[in-house]
């Protein structure tokens, strides 16, 4: 376990060319639905912009 804590990523991609697709996804935690700080009924929606 690093400083961040223990993190679990998930990439949702196309089968047939590899690329990363856009998803909605919901975690259920012992019969109870998980969400994370920071998102909302709109979920999180962010633009990386790389220079």
């Amino acid at each position: 376990m690093n400083e961040e804590g223990n993190r679990v990523r998930i990439t949702v991609t196309d089968a047939d060319t590899g690329q990363a697709l856009p998803a909605r996804i919901s975690f259920n935690i012992d019969g109870e639905t998980f969400v994370p700080d920071g998102v909302n009924e709109h979920g999180i929606r962010f633009t990386s912009i790389h220079k």
